[in-house]
């Protein structure tokens, strides 16, 4: 009888978790109209989001050609290039994989964009219900994380970024390894940190860190009874299979930073892409109700909008408040200390509000007035927080935090308000407010899509069997000349990597016709170049065929410098083809 109880009891719980999933997966559809309903488009401003499709693409080509993903020649022809330290998402790339074959690249793109939504929210929904949340209460916790502005901001191209269903999932099974001694846990928790991995590395940083945070508060808050050496146990074998699962992933890391990679290491971007204290509590860009009165706050923003996207909700904030004013429990206190802690890391190095730097009068006599330093003004200069350069991306974390703390606070009215479960109970009518609220201040509708059409130049291409090489001018559009990748099946000589390895540029460096054309949106309208002695002809003799031209983003002076180019060429170079602003020379040998 134990037995049927116990089973009859697991398939209840999970129709209860299979509804939830459902659900998600329908809203997620709705707040981010149209994207399910685009064929012919990816969400998102193209892009990144172009990189990915090329991304998905690259990976399944290494896999059915046995050839190393983490290294690829399709790109910075001929050197190729690593991918090591790039912004790679090998699980949702593999993941694609049979998609691909299914549904075609955009199509399959598209799916994984989605399914990270519904299992953000769905991972969100687990972790509160195993710190005690009702299936409604953790449903409202779920859908903060889920569609909080920086997840629909990191959407428009990220795939990386909005990998996050595993963030909540391996703090639930960490949560699990530090309290249950249970075999399983530290197993499932190492699965879920690899998962994070291969999707990506700044995720790692996070959540090492939020692993660090709860053992200290663990070991602090229990340091008279609890089993230290079991913890430590089961915390080391957490890490310890993590380490076999990711070893393929950071051992050409580690290869590149032994090898004096410092490339990795290049200071900037920690002032431009932190987050301002004033974005946490500006509704997104994104929301179309609030867009126009928001754009001139926005305005004095450092960075791009997507990292400058850090809404955190006026919903999330009073019920976090609620939850750390009335419930001083242990498990609110970890949660509000990560969530400032979190907060803090996401400002940089130092503070800025509304734009500006915030100084204070200085100590020090004829100084002036001093920034206000923040932790990341020293782990900036430290390995592998020095990785993580853009340091609003912390707001994910900042966002886990809520979605706990909002769900407690909710809790906690839910129990006041208990009404014997009337469909009509205060308690679903709060639910139901609460969630309408969290719709109405995150809404994102009508959500950005971008083409997927390409010119039918690629098409030609990659109906040549013929094996050769292209060299693209196409200042501002490198992503999006990936993606035609994906359609000509030709080598570039472009390309672009989060982190490119100087060796993997040598090429562009040292021959002075690609170096011309790779810098042709750098000449000013009075400036003079001699052409002298450069002939594009010389090309072909690393088996480049086709110069593509896309002028959009070139100045008539710079059209002019490449047409005088081409025309003198020895050997001869002419215009095959021509559609708008593109036009293609043909390089003879």
């Amino acid at each position: 009888m134990k037995l049927r109880h116990d089973k009859i009891q697991w398939l209840s719980r999970f129709k209860v978790e299979a509804v939830v999933l459902a659900t998600y997966t329908v809203l997620t559809i709705i707040f981010t109209y149209p994207v399910a309903f685009s064929a012919n488009a990816i969400p998102g401003n193209g892009g990144d989001g172009y990189w990915y499709l090329w991304d998905f693409w690259a990976f399944k080509n290494a896999i059915f050609t046995h050839t190393n993903p983490i290294y690829t020649s399709w790109i910075y022809y001929p050197t190729g290039v690593s991918l090591a330290f790039s912004s790679t998402s090998f699980f949702n790339a593999a993941l694609s994989i049979p998609l691909q074959f299914i549904w075609g690249l955009p199509r399959a793109y598209t799916f994984i964009w989605l399914m990270n939504f519904a299992l953000s929210g769905f991972g969100a929904f687990a972790l509160m219900r195993y710190l005690g949340g009702t299936t409604k209460v953790a449903f409202i916790s779920g859908l903060i994380f889920m569609l909080c502005p920086y997840h629909l901001a990191h959407g428009w191209g990220h795939m990386n970024l909005i990998s996050t269903a595993w963030i909540p999932l391996y703090a639930l099974f960490f949560l699990k390894t530090i309290r249950e001694d249970k075999r399983s846990n530290p197993a499932i928790a190492a699965l879920f940190l690899s998962i994070a991995a291969f999707c990506d590395f700044y995720v790692v940083i996070f959540l090492v860190t939020l692993s660090v945070l709860i053992l200290a508060y663990y070991f602090w808050t229990e340091r008279r009874q609890a089993p230290f050496a079991g913890v430590l146990r089961r915390t080391a074998l957490t890490f310890v299979i993590f380490a076999g699962l990711t070893f393929p992933l950071f051992f050409p890391m580690f290869q590149q930073l032994l090898h004096g990679a410092s490339y990795v290491y290049r200071p900037g971007s920690f002032m431009e892409y932190s987050a301002d204290l004033v974005a946490f509590v500006v509704p997104s860009k994104l929301n179309p109700l609030f867009a126009s009165q928001v754009a001139p706050i926005y305005q004095h923003l450092t960075g791009n909008l997507v990292e400058q996207t850090v809404f955190v909700g006026y919903v999330g904030l009073v019920l976090s408040a609620l939850a750390i004013i009335r419930l001083r429990t242990r498990e609110v206190r970890f949660w509000a200390l990560a969530l400032l802690i979190f907060l803090l890391l996401s400002l940089g190095p130092v503070l800025q509000v509304n734009g500006a730097v915030v100084r204070v009068p200085s100590a020090i006599p004829y100084i002036g007035n001093a920034a206000v330093p923040l932790p990341y003004s020293v782990l900036m200069h430290l390995p592998v927080f020095s990785i993580a350069r853009v340091t609003s991306r912390w707001d994910i974390m900042v966002m886990l935090c809520v979605s706990v703390l909002s769900g407690c606070g909710l809790q906690y009215l839910v129990n006041r308000w208990h009404s014997s479960g009337r469909i009509l109970g205060k308690e679903n009518v709060l639910c139901l407010v609460v969630a309408g609220l969290i719709l109405f201040e995150f809404l994102s509708v009508p959500y950005l899509t971008a083409t997927t059409a390409v010119p039918a130049f690629y098409q030609k291409m990659g109906a040549d069997p013929q094996d050769y090489a292209v060299l693209e001018v196409a200042p501002d559009s490198t992503a999006q000349i990936l993606y035609y990748q994906t359609i000509s099946h030709k080598q570039l000589v472009n390309g672009e990597a989060s982190r490119t390895p100087p060796g993997s540029l040598q090429f562009i460096e040292t021959d002075p016709v690609v170096r011309l054309l790779f810098n042709i949106q750098e000449i000013k309208p009075n400036a003079t170049v001699n052409t002298t002695g450069l002939d594009p002809s010389v090309l072909a003799r690393y088996n480049i065929k086709y110069v593509i031209v896309h002028r959009e983003n070139l100045t008539q002076k710079q059209i002019n410098l490449v047409q005088e180019l081409f025309e003198k060429a020895s050997k001869g170079a002419p215009v095959v083809y021509e559609e708008g602003p593109m036009i293609v020379y043909e390089l003879n040998k």
